[in-house]
């Protein structure tokens, strides 16, 4: 057990087991050598098949003044196990031991040369905790790991399961259960049913197969599929990978660059904070980018897809969209549908369908005009697609011919559409919408 305490040598301490100072993994000690040939030794109690490391630290750290620490471990019998010297920083003394069994221990500390005096501090921390297989019930079960690297099997009805540290690996079963993977790289599966999966610090696998499941990635690049259900799923921090699977989903990146994939059914997906991929698979999905320069792409169903912040890559795909830019340069694709595009602020470059047309017409939206934007539109059709402003008079629209098309100034804003493959005898006010 890790206590975090910290304690100081009162009294000498002797070089045997009679020592009255313990200590335990995760505490501190200092003490002093204070005459020639002085050794202290403290007790503590190590669990077999744990890693220890155990620190004796002086001058050269400064943790104390003893010049050249020298450290000794010794087993229930005083036999010796190990020793070391200057294998921490400069003549520090460190030394890592597997504990063969349960039970008390004794370090030493002493000076490399008798005639050495002075204060150090030592330390010990555990690592590499052996796991255990625990398997529950067909009823009610409250399992909890350690914290090695558990197994943990809830079988039937409603469990709570909690894996503590390590990387465990936690099975649901049948039943709607609560499955906490706390801090590791976690494997969760939800199974059948209901279930609420947090996952906590770590890198970690999820899945919530079969049921209506609710899992939040925590702090790591967690790796999260919700399988059947209509599932709710947050990333949390870092750059997560969200699959929500089948069904009507909820699905957040979080903070982190992180992909999100909705997968079939309709779909309410979100990037957030940073450079999202934000893929709404089949239905007819909402789509929010946030922050961060964001790649959407809507595949088949009618979607609705905002790009927030950034400068933000939209595809529509297969489909009757509504596609909003947002702030930033934005480009953006209506793919094949009846699509709405509104870039929103910024120099955004659209298309309503891909180059060439989709032979379906599409609107363009224009809702503010502001002074050097310059936006773009690619593979108009002329009689099928319109463009619509808000707030502008036909007779203020000013068309000058370019070389590769014609550039609409809209009243004195000075903000410009330009639009590829037309002149000023094709497009005219015919081609837009005024609202």
């Amino acid at each position: 057990m890790s206590t975090n305490a910290s304690y100081t040598e009162t009294t000498d301490a002797p070089a045997d087991a009679s020592t009255p100072y313990t200590i335990a993994s995760g505490d501190t000690f200092t003490g002093t050598i204070d005459s020639f040939g002085d050794t202290d030794w403290v007790a503590i109690y190590l669990d077999a098949g744990v890693d220890y490391t155990f620190s004796l630290t002086g001058a050269d750290s400064g943790d104390g003044t003893l010049a050249d620490p020298y450290l000794w471990l010794y087993d229930d019998f005083e036999d010796e196990l190990a020793q070391d010297d200057d294998d921490g920083i400069g003549l520090d003394s460190e030394l890592t031991y597997t504990a063969s069994y349960s039970g008390y221990y004794y370090i030493g500390a002493s000076a490399y040369d008798d005639d050495y005096t002075g204060t150090y501090e030592l330390s010990v921390t555990a690592s590499g905790f052996p796991g255990q297989h625990i398997n529950g019930t067909n009823g009610f079960d409250i399992l909890t790991g350690t914290a090695g690297d558990d197994t943990i099997n809830g079988m039937a009805a409603n469990d709570f399961l909690d894996g503590l540290a390590g990387d465990d690996v936690i099975y649901g079963g049948q039943g709607n259960d609560s499955l906490l993977g706390r801090e590791g790289d976690d494997t969760v599966y939800g199974g059948n049913n209901h279930d609420n999966i947090a996952l906590d610090d770590g890198n970690d696998y999820a899945e919530g197969g079969v049921g209506d499941d609710s899992i939040g990635g925590g702090a790591g690049n967690d790796t999260i599929y919700g399988e059947n259900g209509n599932d709710v799923i947050g990333g949390g921090t870092d750059d997560d990978y969200i699959d929500a699977g089948a069904d009507q989903d909820a699905a957040s990146g979080g903070y982190g660059a992180d992909t999100v994939i909705g997968g079939s059914g309709d779909d309410t997906l979100a990037g957030s904070f940073g450079h999202d991929l934000v893929d709404g698979g089949v239905g007819d999905d909402n789509m929010g980018g946030g922050l961060g320069n964001d790649t959407m792409l809507g595949h088949d169903g009618d979607d609705t897809m905002g790009a927030g912040d950034g400068n933000d890559l939209v595809d529509g795909e297969t489909g009757n969209d509504f596609l909003a830019g947002g702030n930033g340069d934005d480009t953006i694709y209506g793919g094949e549908g009846y699509d709405t595009i509104n870039a929103g602020d910024g120099d955004d470059i659209m298309y309503g369908g891909y180059e060439g047309g989709d032979g379906f017409s599409d609107l363009f939206v224009f809702n503010d005009f502001n002074a050097g934007e310059y936006d773009e539109i690619w593979d108009f059709e002329d009689g099928v697609d319109l463009i619509r402003v808000s707030g502008v008079a036909p007779a203020q629209l000013s068309f000058t011919n370019t070389e590769y098309g014609v550039e609409v100034e809209v009243g004195d804003s000075g903000h410009v559409i330009y639009v590829e493959g037309m002149d000023s005898s094709t497009l005219t006010t015919d081609d837009f919408m005024f609202v």
